[in-house]
């Protein structure tokens, strides 16, 4: 029996969020984290145990301090994680996920924080044990110790440290103290220790640790520290290193913007990692490189030779049994999708899921890549662990739906729907549809179109907090979401329409859109709404100065610019080509700033034809400061334009603050119902 609610801001931000869930080597468990906030009180987390055949699950911990839990790769239902506790310690603990009621025991505990574990089946029978954190004086540093309470941060480095868990009468426990991988002190990793995926960043074999890193001495073309690839070798992960971490050559003239998802080969002989370069940041590319050569090479241009135009660059592989074959993660026509390539000549991506977005995938069993453990999400359900077949591309059986494939919030499959219509230049543009529950054709609704911001990315068939658009339908809305030129999971080419030209051809593609949309009769023309936030509100500004602003009666703007981009700003690019993602870089005519740049013309002369508008920034914003939203507010309050300021002291580009999020459905949806309604309108003085 399913409990049905109301999808309300309350409700979405309360629903518990679970992990992506991880088989055991037999396939029979998985382990997955499950995090619930309490509106006005704090979140609660647990690390549970499902049965893979029965659907029931069991709690093994409900500490809030415990993070990095996983399977010890030589036993079927033991648990290793770590657990955060007083004066910045971590213990290593130890459960057993067959039985939850066996006491967990302490198999070390490390004198400062930790983090983003791994571990390693050794020849030995031991466990090779690597984590993450700060390179002090004499060893790992603890800030809390060392600064005594202080909220003051220096700018330790960040290093791989390392030893082995060996197996005493029947308990695991660590050799002794942690060692260092890395003693230059130039070096940082892994590479992207300060995004939301590091651990992806450095993998272990038998003989050392593979990991990317940056050398905070030279300095890439956008300013930021140079990324490359290095290779550590360890005679013993119980000793410390004999030699420095040797890099691993990349035959290009570009700098690695970003070197990330390193992989070992099965047969340790090569590691493998998708490398993006400043020059091209739209074309990821898969590279192999020799661990005892230490060459790397492209892996599309000389194995498989795949036109350069046609794939979708991957955003994560996994090697799949031998060296000679991949499992690829990237976007595809509005979904995460996955696909198998085998590394061959002429061989080509075969997508065999797609019917969600996937978020992560393991083999069901140890050493068996037919069957996948695939986590995904979709617009009406937050997680879906399903068991995929790869050879016959078949969801053999989904073993978990959060959301009871949509019930548990009245949603369904049949509210979201997708259609293509001529964008600029003839090209045909894909856009998704979300559809009120219960929708009639014969009908009206008011709409709400939503440009996504950030080129290169795309509006995906999957959950999000605070963008869900389930939410929006279940307010009565049809949502509109183009992938627009520019998106990713159209082809390279179709990202690349973007250069050179200013996001022209995106802001084409919208008024294409807009004019068409005025053609579909269960489309309330008197009540539309358009929604932009970041790199979207750019193209906002340019629909609010232009005649189509006068087809909506209410928009959405946030953390957004008004300002074109100066050297050196620190500003949302407003991208001269719309294709630098750097926004540092100066504009080779800065005379032409202000006569060119439509934002700006359209803020100071166009504006006085916007529909109400409702202006949202966050105080802590780094990339936009809040006078660009004080200034937006200002135009349109000099032009007699009814309109509202919403601020977040405590929030960035993006809210994060579950109670934040709560009250920015609640504004934004009764901002655009009261324009909806004409309880707010042009003329009024607001």
């Amino acid at each position: 029996m399913v409990r049905v609610q109301k999808l309300t801001a309350e409700a979405l931000l309360s629903d518990p969020r679970r992990s992506p869930a991880v088989p055991s080597r037999d396939g029979t468990h998985a382990l997955y984290t499950v995090s619930t906030h309490i509106l006005g009180d704090k979140t609660t987390q647990e690390l549970r145990v499902v049965n893979l055949q029965t659907g029931n699950s069991k709690q093994i911990s409900n500490d809030s301090g415990v993070h990095d839990a996983m399977w010890i790769p030589t036993t079927e239902l033991h648990v290793i994680y770590l657990r955060s506790v007083e004066q910045g310690r971590t213990q290593v603990m130890v459960a057993y996920a067959g039985d939850v009621s066996v006491e967990h025991y302490r198999a070390a505990e490390i004198d400062a924080p930790v983090s983003n574990l791994k571990l390693k089946e050794l020849s030995s029978g031991s466990i090779a044990f690597v984590v993450t954190g700060l390179v002090g004086d004499a060893g790992l540093y603890n800030q809390e110790v060392a600064q005594k309470g202080s909220s003051a941060r220096l700018p330790n480095r960040c290093s791989l440290w390392y030893n082995e868990l060996v197996l005493h009468d029947g308990c695991w426990a660590l050799q002794g103290q942690l060692y260092n991988l890395i003693d230059d002190v130039d070096l940082e990793a892994p590479s992207r220790m300060y995004t939301d995926n590091p651990c992806n960043e450095f993998d272990i074999c038998g003989d050392g640790i593979v990991f990317s890193s940056r050398n905070l001495r030279e300095r890439g073309p956008g300013g930021n520290p140079a990324t490359s690839i290095y290779f550590a070798r360890l005679d013993s992960f119980s000793l410390p290193a004999e030699a420095m971490p040797r890099q691993i050559f990349i035959p290009t003239s570009f700098e690695p913007a970003s070197i990330t998802n390193v992989r070992f080969s099965p047969d340790e002989s090569a590691v493998g990692f998708l490398y993006t370069a400043y020059e091209d940041h739209y074309n990821t590319r898969l590279y192999l490189g020799s661990v005892e050569s230490l060459d790397a090479f492209d892996v599309f241009n000389l194995v498989t030779c795949v036109d350069d135009d046609d794939p979708n660059p991957p955003n994560a592989f996994e090697f799949v049994g031998g060296s000679d074959s991949v499992i690829l993660r990237s976007h595809h026509l509005g979904h995460q999708a996955l696909s198998h390539l085998m590394l061959e000549d002429g061989a080509e991506p075969k997508v065999f899921f797609a019917s969600s977005s996937c978020t992560a995938f393991y083999p069901l069993k140890n050493g068996d890549w037919d069957n996948l453990l695939v986590t995904s999400s979709s617009f009406i359900d937050s997680s879906l662990w399903q068991i995929v077949r790869v050879s016959d591309a078949s969801i053999v059986r989904t073993v978990s739906s959060a959301t009871k494939n949509g019930a548990k919030f009245s949603l369904s499959s049949g509210m979201v729907t997708d259609f293509w219509y001529e964008g600029a230049n003839g090209c045909f543009i894909h856009s998704w549809l979300i559809l009120p529950k219960d929708f009639e054709e014969n009908q009206q609704y008011p709409w709400v179109l939503v440009p996504h911001g950030s080129p290169a990315m795309a509006w995906s068939n999957e959950w999000s907090m605070l963008t869900n658009f389930a939410a929006w339908a279940t307010q009565g809305y049809v949502v509109v979401l183009p992938n627009i030129t520019g998106s990713g999971g159209y082809g390279l080419d179709f990202v690349r329409r973007i250069q050179n030209m200013r996001g022209e051809r995106p802001f084409q593609d919208l008024l294409a859109l807009i004019d068409y949309l005025q053609g579909i009769p269960y489309m309330d023309n008197a009540k539309g709404t358009i929604v932009g936030s970041s790199s979207s509100a750019y193209l906002v500004n340019k629909v609010l100065g232009h005649e189509a602003a006068k087809k909506f009666c209410c928009a959405v703007w946030q953390s957004g610019t008004i300002d074109p981009p100066v050297a050196f700003s620190p500003k949302e690019p407003v991208f001269d080509s719309f294709d630098k993602l750097d926004a540092s870089y100066p504009y080779p005519e800065p005379k032409t700033i202000y006569e060119n740049d439509m934002a700006r013309s359209t803020f100071f002369y166009g504006w006085k034809n916007a529909p109400p508008t409702l202006i949202i920034h966050g105080e802590k914003d780094k990339h936009c400061s809040i006078t660009e939203a004080l200034t937006a507010f200002n135009c349109l309050q000099a032009q007699s334009v009814p309109s509202r300021l919403l601020t977040f002291p405590d929030e960035g580009s993006i809210v994060t603050k579950p109670e934040n999020i709560v009250m920015w459905y609640n504004v934004v949806w009764d901002w655009v119902k009261r324009c909806v309604d004409e309880d707010v309108q042009r003329e009024d003085i607001f």
